[in-house]
């Protein structure tokens, strides 16, 4: 990989981006004229592919998306969002230390699922 979608997955999710690229699958997935793949938290049954979404990410020449929801103090896990070195990054709190949890730093709540381009990916 190039590097580039590294940053957009956590540790201990499958590394479905990785897996997808070396087990050809991706190359696949183009070659039957794919464009986009949709990733869904297996635990995520409320997941399904909004096609308004996926035609947005399309007219406006998006690469990725993930839908993401004002977070709660039910929403102890799970991922946020955060800006680092530049760029908007995936945080799953597991990687923040207990003391520095908080609903005043993590505003964002990732619901486990996103649209990526397959060639963003490559």
């Amino acid at each position: 990989m190039n590097g580039v979608c590294s940053y957009r997955y956590p540790p201990g999710h499958g590394d479905v981006f990785p897996s997808l690229m070396n087990s050809g699958k991706l190359e696949a997935l183009l070659s039957q004229g794919k464009e986009y793949v949709f990733v869904a938290n297996s635990d995520n049954l409320g997941a399904v592919v909004d096609l308004k979404i996926l035609n947005h990410l399309i007219n406006n020449k998006n690469e990725y998306c993930m839908e993401v929801t004002p977070k709660t103090l039910a929403d102890v896990k799970g991922g946020t969002l955060i800006s680092y070195e530049g760029k908007v990054q995936l945080l799953e709190i597991a990687q923040v230390p207990d003391e520095h949890v908080s609903l005043a730093l993590f505003l964002l709540f990732n619901v486990g699922y996103l649209f990526e381009a397959i060639t963003f990916l490559l």
